[in-house]
């Protein structure tokens, strides 16, 4: 019996392997180059091979015939929408274990396709004078090869928006990877010199229509940080294995976080005004910090790096930010100092990147504020109480507030002394930051911090 296994396997695999070198090698296969763009996208110059896949539609819960046709479709780029087109599948968003492998399946035949860009060539979207074909033609291909035309704004919104965790996360992938195809389309479109305007703003407009729209996303975000009733699966028809991946999702929500801010990361590097449109402030993202920030960090998943780190970096690329030293930004300023002691090396340099990129318009003396800054994250991992925490983050509070006064202060500073006692004043702040830092083994004390207030000033900072 166990030998009579081993052939049957042997016999599949050696079918497979037939079946898809006959159908992906165009040198002795039965497959053909697709046209040229957008047309040879359109229409495909493998109707045996589209005739193929789509009889093979019904077993598509088999995994090898999954694979075969995401494969086949790689291969034959254009066999895709015309593919497409023809399925049957239900995409609209439900809890049951045949919609979710229709999802997989739809996400794994996206994510193996060739890029956009190499599909479309350079014709299809230089400017207007140098291309053939119509504009709107190829700006709807491009479209289609990003954001799958089987899922609609509609199906999309509904599907992020599921109770249902594993409905919710599924849709999220294919977000996700639609974005990363449209970004990478973008990207290659930005350093070519053929690419032309119109077809850039055209598709970039096209492609904002077919997604969700960004409040939506924001609000889903906030639904998954706060506490919900879980959703009723017993009238489901999920298998108890898809079930109990939901518990786990229900009970640690780091993964669907973490997917719905890569997916505003691309919302923004799409568009970059879209959150300045929803009337959204970013700096809304960074989580509230308690006292025992340590605790904190290990049990609240908006804490982890797989959710800090998309975060940071959507703050990071807000370059329409202007940080001004008010209560609201003290609390936004003090969260990133916190974040300076993550475990996660990636976090703490993402915090101290924004720190000394959103005070770099303040002055000079945004360079004592980056050795600092460095210095605290070279020694972090020596910070082993909150009380030895609390105290650096402090004396950094204090010389960011020093820094910031003598910039905001800057008229009335130079009216009541000379410029030769400004200068004094900016060496004593240097020479206080040196001090602290040749002794970066020594956590300050309290008199430490009393001294960094009072040393160099007569004035009320």
């Amino acid at each position: 019996e166990g030998e009579g296994e081993v052939e049957t396997v042997t016999l599949k695999q050696f079918t497979y392997d037939f079946l898809l070198e006959l159908c992906t090698d165009f040198s002795k296969g039965i497959c053909y180059k697709m046209k040229d763009p957008p047309s040879g996208l359109e229409r495909t110059t493998n109707p045996s091979l589209l005739w193929l896949l789509v009889s093979l539609l019904g077993s598509l819960g088999n995994a090898l015939v999954r694979q075969f046709v995401v494969r086949v479709v790689s291969a034959c780029p254009d066999l895709l929408l015309p593919f497409l087109s023809q399925v049957n599948l239900s995409f609209a968003p439900r809890p049951s274990s045949k919609w979710l492998s229709n999802m997989d399946f739809l996400i794994q035949l996206y994510s193996s396709l060739p890029a956009s860009h190499e599909l479309l060539g350079a014709s299809c979207v230089s400017a207007p004078a140098a291309s053939s074909s119509p504009l709107s033609s190829c700006v709807d291909v491009a479209l289609n090869l990003s954001v799958p035309s089987v899922t609609s704004r509609a199906i999309l919104s509904q599907g992020i928006q599921n109770s249902v965790h594993v409905v919710q996360l599924e849709m999220l992938r294919v977000l996700q990877v639609a974005l990363e195809r449209v970004v990478s389309l973008l990207d290659r479109l930005d350093g070519c010199s053929l690419a032309g305007s119109e077809f850039v703003d055209l598709y970039s407009e096209a492609v904002l229509k077919s997604l969700p729209d960004v409040k939506t996303l924001i609000a889903v975000r906030h639904n998954l940080i706060s506490v919900s009733t879980p959703a009723d699966l017993k009238n489901t028809d999920l298998t108890n294995e898809q079930k109990l991946r939901n518990d786990e999702l229900a009970e640690d929500r780091t993964l669907p976080l973490s997917l719905t801010l890569q997916v505003l990361l691309g919302y923004q590097r799409l568009f970059s005004a879209v959150f300045l449109q929803a009337d959204f402030k970013l700096d809304k993202l960074l989580p509230a910090i308690a006292s025992d920030c340590r605790d904190q960090c290990e049990s609240d998943p908006v804490f982890r790096a797989e959710v800090l780190v998309p975060t940071l970096q959507l703050l990071q690329r807000d370059a329409g930010y202007s940080l001004n030293w008010k209560k609201e930004s003290s609390g936004f300023v003090l969260k990133l100092l916190w974040l300076l002691q993550h475990k996660s090396a990636s976090v703490a340099e993402l915090a101290r990147s924004i720190l000394v990129q959103r005070f770099e318009g303040l002055g000079g003396l945004h360079l004592e504020l980056e050795t600092l800054l460095l210095a605290l994250l070279k020694h972090s991992p020596l910070l082993h109480t909150g009380e030895e925490l609390k105290c650096v983050v402090e004396l950094v509070a204090v010389l960011i507030g020093r820094l910031l006064g003598s910039r905001l202060e800057n008229k009335k500073w130079l009216s009541k002394r000379s410029l030769k006692d400004s200068e004094h004043h900016d060496l004593q702040q240097k020479l206080l930051v040196k001090e602290v830092l040749d002794r970066p083994l020594q956590f300050p004390s309290a008199s430490d911090l009393d001294r960094v207030s009072q040393t160099g000033s007569t004035e009320k900072q």
